[in-house]
């Protein structure tokens, strides 16, 4: 996993969740059903990460759904109800079984039933029956094909070995015209003298050895674009397949949904963390699925979106997560306009400080497809530690016109900055590049200097050095280069910060494509604006993110604000009132706990903080009231069960603290404590 230095973040596809590989059984091990589907039916147009994957799997439902995945990515037509490439599959694979077994051994493994299995029916098959001269063959021409790594006319070419056994395919370079010659007597090693003499019997036949290229000319040796083309044969169906679903498929199939699983959608996701000027880092993200479905109904199309993100540390702990549903409603007319343009969907949130691993699902409720995104995010715990961020490229910066917008994600400065995943651009783009440096020391503020390179195939093709005094802010930089000059292609550019006598101490870097393409389409853009950095919202996520991380002291102040701010705001009080019971301040918690009493039919958190607060305050009496209403309420769990236990012991009714453990321990037998005291109130 490669690291880049902003703090380290990065975008990987490796989920946080699977901290170890699932153990793969052998495919001789699987049910007879789904042995013979890896093992026979599937096995030419699986890639080796699908199998991988299909061997991690335990259950049959796990692999009824992978398998529905499988077909569905590779459904021409999705959407509806017929799935034209497995019905041809299908199709070919009870053929070849019927049509070239040979000897026990089925259609399939035979060399016609490959190349059948994956190319299709040839548009013509020349047999050339056995003669004295030459062995029975078959000479199949393909046209059209759209394969990767295969020419879209050729041949393929298959004989009978000494008229014994079944048809195998010829390949040039490896065997020779003399492989088909019956009575061939002269050097075994003259492959020209045995194509004369085939020639003379069948020009045809003779040609084919040499070259299964139409048109192709060669002379003297068989063409090496022959055996290139017999070589690729293997992999030319699954080297078009987009097989990272399988991957998302076993990292999301304890997590989405069932009627999800099976319907990855893929995507490009980009992540950028920008500090605010009130100095609190954001998280600025986008993903860009590859498509949205949506329903219709009348005149209107629509679909409703649903988010999902989980901030989680190195030990696994959740530290922060959120949740949006937005639904999208469109006029046919509006839907036309876009619906030829990517999706791009931006966020933003504050963190704290630390090394978490994000992770974002995104869940289509009408299709029931879901798309995800990974990335790592580190940042300094000391606010005065220089470093400088990632690159973030963009295509178009405008100017915020209204105070709203300025809450919204990917904004710098006053511009909002558009960009892609993807990182294409035209010939008539602009390049924004912005970047920042945190904490830039007094003397690079007065006398370094940015030095920015875009590089072709490693030749330098531009260069500027700006001094850092030119930039109004010392932490945002933010440079337009236009791209008129430069030829479509790969680039990098490169920005390094100086110090006055020109000696790099930062840099980054990020690739770039200039596209040959006219105009590129650029995304409609669903964004959803962040509170301001000083709203009761921002202190409230920031606030709990330090409380997750059992960062108390920290996260008090902010807490604090938020429910000064908003004391009717349940959310912000419970988390205050769960903080203030951390800290041992039971009556503070209490008092913060009361105005919502009358709700706890309706949390359970709240119900069961209010009996533990009575609880440790010695009110035993009141928590069993509060601990009996979250049973009836919510049903039972072994720490409601124990406290709930607990109490009525310190109260003396030590035969319904028996009732209590006794039922803790049915859903948790291994509770040692909590046997002893059984014991002893039994005793």
């Amino acid at each position: 996993m490669k690291r880049l230095s902003l703090l380290g973040w990065t975008i990987c596809f490796l989920f946080i969740w699977t901290s170890f590989v699932p153990a793969k059984i052998k495919p001789k091990d699987l049910p007879e059903n789904y042995r013979r589907w890896i093992e026979e039916e599937v096995f030419y147009i699986i890639t080796p990460k699908e199998k991988d994957v299909f061997l991690q799997l335990n259950t049959a439902n796990e692999r009824d759904l992978f398998i529905k995945a499988f077909w569905k990515h590779r459904d021409p037509t999705a959407g509806t109800d017929k799935n034209e490439f497995r019905d041809e599959h299908y199709r070919r694979l009870n053929y070849v079984n019927r049509r070239y077994k040979y000897a026990g051994k089925p259609g399939w493994k035979t060399d016609r039933g490959k190349a059948y299995i994956i190319l299709g029916e040839p548009n013509d098959i020349r047999i050339f029956q056995s003669s004295d001269a030459y062995y029975p063959a078959e000479l199949w021409a393909y046209q059209g094909v759209k394969m990767n790594g295969l020419p879209s006319a050729f041949n393929l070419l298959f004989y009978q070995r000494g008229r014994i056994g079944d048809y195998i395919i010829y390949i040039p370079g490896m065997m020779g015209p003399q492989s088909l010659l019956a009575n061939y007597m002269e050097d075994p090693t003259d492959v020209m003298a045995a194509y004369y003499e085939l020639e003379q019997i069948q020009p045809l036949l003779a040609q084919a050895t040499i070259s299964l290229i139409p048109g192709e000319s060669v002379i003297h040796h068989p063409s090496m674009a022959s055996l290139a083309l017999v070589q690729n044969l293997d992999g030319a169906v699954i080297r078009s397949i987009e097989d990272r679903y399988a991957q998302k498929f076993i990292d999301y199939k304890d997590i989405v949904e069932v009627e999800y699983s099976a319907n990855y959608m893929d995507s490009d996701a980009e992540l950028q963390i920008i500090k605010d000027p009130s100095g609190i880092p954001f998280v600025h993200f986008s993903l860009e699925p590859k498509n949205i479905s949506m329903g219709s109904y009348q005149d209107s199309i629509y679909t409703t979106l649903e988010f999902n993100g989980i901030l989680t540390d190195n030990q696994g702990q959740t530290i922060y997560q959120f949740e949006r549903t937005v639904p999208l409603n469109f006029t046919k007319e509006q839907f036309e306009n876009m619906r030829q343009r990517p999706f791009r969907f931006t966020n933003k949130f504050p963190v704290i400080p630390g090394e978490f691993h994000f992770s974002y699902v995104v869940k289509n409720k009408v299709s029931k497809e879901f798309t995800s995104s990974e990335a790592n995010i580190a940042i300094a715990s000391d606010p005065k530690t220089f470093t400088m961020t990632s690159l973030l490229l963009g295509f178009n910066a405008t100017k915020i016109t209204t105070p709203k917008q300025l809450n919204k994600p990917f904004v710098i400065q006053n511009l909002q900055f558009y960009s892609q995943a993807k990182k294409s651009f035209v010939a008539k783009d602009n390049l924004y590049v912005f970047f920042q440096v945190w904490s830039l020391p007094e003397n690079l503020r007065k006398n370094g200097s940015i030095r920015y390179t875009i590089f072709r195939e490693d030749v330098e093709k531009l260069t500027i050095t700006y001094l850092v005094s030119k930039y109004q802010n010392p932490i945002d930089f933010l440079e337009i280069f236009p791209l008129e000059n430069f030829v479509p292609g790969y680039y990098e550019i490169r920005v390094a910060l100086l110090d006055e006598s020109g000696k790099e101490i930062l840099s980054q870097q990020e690739i770039f494509e200039i596209s040959p393409a006219s105009y590129i389409l650029r995304p409609w853009i669903l964004a959803q604006s962040q509170d301001r950095p000083d709203s009761p919202k921002t202190f409230h996520i920031l606030g709990k993110q330090l409380f997750n991380k059992k960062d108390y002291e920290g996260a008090y102040g902010l807490l604090k604000n938020a429910y000064s701010a908003a004391p009717e705001n349940f959310e912000y009080s419970i988390s205050f009132a769960q903080l203030n019971f951390q800290l041992k301040m039971y009556k503070d918690t209490l008092e913060i706990l009361n105005p919502f009493a009358d709700q706890i039919k309706n949390n359970y958190d709240l119900t069961f903080l209010l009996g533990q607060s009575h609880q440790a305050l010695s009110e035993f009496d009141r928590a069993v009231r509060y601990y009996n209403e979250a049973v009836d309420t919510f049903g039972v769990n072994v720490n409601l069960l124990n406290a709930l236990g607990k109490c009525y012991f310190s109260l003396g009714e030590k035969e319904e603290a028996l009732v209590a453990f006794e039922k803790s321990l049915e859903i948790d037998p291994n509770q040692e404590k909590i046997k002893e005291i059984v014991q002893s109130l039994k005793k």
